[in-house]
């Protein structure tokens, strides 16, 4: 979308519809009805908004990786190569290839790290690193420092079989940015879903930040997208989250993030797993939520997502649906009480 930096000759308006199912929680009682309707303002110009997230660094400040000594192999190990780059400049730039390391990496503030495609340009560690093999102790692969203003774009994370392991920490200031990535492991059926990693994207105690253009197959992980005990604005767009033993996306004790165009996806192993888990929320927003079940699950399972004790939580446009005979029997459970059992609702607006 091109948006004019100068004064446009023809009048500007604000077009706003809202149209469909709408269906209201509050307390347990719920009310439904169909509506439509549409809000047409005239606006005054603005010129081209600032963004709401770091840019990307100028290429002429870059370093390449490969001149710290990084080999991109999958066999040396990388890890000073990267603490030495970090250490010394801002934004650092990794070709591809299969950087190893065997310890985390903890970046600045201000550390910009841009890989050149997000699935030939891996972060990888080896199964049973020292370290990150006991889930009662986790640690993190990759860290994100608390209020940092970080660029992390263009790369894929693979933690090998590590209980222990969170792939990224994220404690970012809300203009803090992670886009264009990719989490391994994927897989059907019995490839030790769950079992293997502790978090894939773990937001928690003041991070927030803008997540963008993200896959998480990574089903080793206990989840796909966890954010806890944070306030700070989060937003998050064109996601998918997929595969997990028992949810996709958790959510308790967070407040102002906004979900734009969250997927989920239920395979086979992962018959019984729910799509979103919100617990002590409040001021939550989804737009266009996708709640998919593959067509070869032939069991069913009763809730695509639970709301606990949240306040003003609203999802205009949800959709839950499979080609086969099994999608999700309802679309949220309230409270471990109220059912919202419609799958094609136009907006649903949660007070517990």
């Amino acid at each position: 979308i091109m948006v004019p930096s100068v004064q446009p000759e023809y009048p500007e308006y604000s077009v706003e519809i809202d149209m469909g199912l709408k269906i209201q929680v509050d307390n347990r009682d719920t009310s439904r009805r169909f509506d439509f309707d549409c809000k047409v303002e005239p606006v005054e110009f603005t010129p081209v908004p600032e963004p709401d997230y770091v840019p990307m660094p100028p290429q002429f400040d870059w370093v390449n990786i490969r001149d710290f000594g990084a080999k991109g192999d999958g066999v040396a190990d990388d890890t000073e190569a990267f603490e030495r780059a970090v250490a010394g400049h801002q934004a650092i730039y990794l070709p591809s290839g299969n950087y190893r390391l065997t310890r985390g990496l903890s970046l600045k503030e201000d550390t910009a790290l841009i890989g050149l495609h997000c699935f030939n340009t891996r972060l990888v560690m080896d199964s049973h690193t020292p370290g990150f093999d006991d889930p009662k102790h986790p640690a993190s692969m990759l860290t994100i420092p608390a209020g940092g203003h970080n660029h992390v774009c263009g790369i894929s994370f693979d933690g090998g079989a590590n209980p222990g392991l969170t792939s990224v920490e994220w404690m970012g200031a809300p203009d803090s940015i992670l886009e264009d990535v990719l989490f391994l492991h994927g897989g059907h059926g019995d490839v030790r879903k769950g079992r293997d990693r502790h978090y894939t994207i773990w937001i928690h105690d003041g991070g927030a930040g803008v997540f963008k253009n993200i896959w998480s197959p990574d089903v080793w992980a206990k989840d796909g997208f966890h954010v806890n005990d944070t306030e700070a604005p989060g937003k998050l767009y064109l996601v998918s989250v997929e595969h997990h033993l028992d949810v996709e996306v958790v959510l308790e004790r967070v407040a102002n993030w906004k979900f734009i165009s969250l997927q989920t996806e239920e395979n086979l192993g992962s018959e019984y797993a729910s799509s979103v888990y919100l617990k002590d929320c409040f001021d939550i927003e989804f737009a266009n939520l996708f709640q998919y079940r593959v067509q070869a699950i032939d069991i069913q399972h009763p809730y695509a997502s639970h709301a606990e004790n949240c306040k003003n939580l609203k999802v205009n446009g949800v959709h839950v649906f499979s080609i086969g005979p099994t999608p999700f029997s309802n679309a949220f459970l309230v409270d471990g009480v109220t059912e919202v059992r419609d799958l094609e609702i136009g907006t649903l607006q949660i007070n517990s």
